[in-house]
């Protein structure tokens, strides 16, 4: 017998813990386990009466899905500092399509906050062109428009306001998108409740773990609605334990938004789970993946 070969939109990796999450959902205690060619899943619940249930699954064949529109477009985009002594990134080009996860990989110094900065209009190169969705912001102001209806940001450090509440740190991309007073308050609240943190939603950044600051900072990055999210290094400041937590919840909302995802990271597991790796060395793209 063959498994069926029609695509799934899930990676094989992350299929059994999202499958998981729906049959705990459903109040069942069940024991998992895969097949040595990793292709097949056996799921038992254990909570059914007097035999257990034995479930077998056939992980569905990966196939090349279409790419979607192109969010953000780099042509031939370089930067330079001191006079062109020094040059941060090199003639790049590079396009981020919607819902991709894409990992960008380098060593401390080759780039990759720079080039992050590019394409989200916190830098202006020195040459080249930057698009987003198809249009080339050319000012601070439209940078400025771009960054509060279509970008979400994920910090290394959390970037929380320290005199604010989880509550009020999360209300405050919305300020740029129009919503009233209630509305805001009511959308906080709602995102702190799908990052788990809810029952924190008036603490302040002093009073949270290192792993719960980066949640709050997670909903504060969903605020706006974003459709591009941006991660620079959003587990390099926390524990081994606490990182895992934070890429699952990650991942989640990535797969089960449709969010476009682009992170940087140093991190060779991280980059293995996402759906396109990009290797930077010396301000240059080298073996795009």
């Amino acid at each position: 017998m063959s498994p069926p070969r029609r695509g799934c939109l899930l990676k094989p990796e992350t299929w059994p813990l999202i499958c998981l999450q729906l049959l705990d959902c459903l109040g069942w205690h069940i024991f998992w386990a895969e097949s040595p060619n990793r292709n097949f899943v056996i799921i038992i619940n254990l909570t059914a009466p007097i035999i257990p249930q034995v479930f077998g699954m056939w992980k569905a064949a990966s196939v090349e899905q279409p790419l979607g529109k192109v969010i953000v477009s780099l042509e031939n985009v370089s930067r330079e500092y001191d006079r062109g002594k020094i040059r941060a990134v090199d003639n790049i080009c590079l396009k981020v399509h919607s819902g991709e996860f894409i990992v960008l990989v380098g060593t401390s110094g080759s780039g990759k906050t720079t080039l992050l900065n590019l394409m989200t209009g916190l830098d202006t190169p020195t040459s080249g062109i930057v698009r987003f969705n198809g249009a080339t912001p050319t000012s601070k102001g439209d940078w400025s428009s771009v960054r509060c209806k279509h970008i979400g940001f994920i910090f290394q450090s959390f970037n929380l306001l320290p005199t604010l509440t989880s509550l009020e740190n999360v209300e405050i991309p919305m300020f740029g998108i129009g919503l009233n007073c209630r509305n805001r308050h009511q959308r906080a609240k709602t995102l702190l409740q799908k990052v788990g943190l809810s029952h924190r939603s008036m603490h302040l950044p002093s009073q949270l773990s290192g792993g719960e600051r980066q949640r709050v900072a997670i909903a504060r990055s969903l605020a706006n609605r974003p459709s591009l999210l941006v991660a620079d290094e959003p587990t390099g400041s926390l524990d081994s334990h606490s990182s895992k937590q934070i890429m699952a919840l990650i991942e989640e909302i990535h797969l089960l938004e449709k969010k476009t995802l682009f992170m940087v990271t140093h991190d060779q597991t991280l980059a293995a789970r996402a759906s396109r790796v990009v290797h930077i060395v010396d301000g240059r793209i080298v073996h795009p993946k």
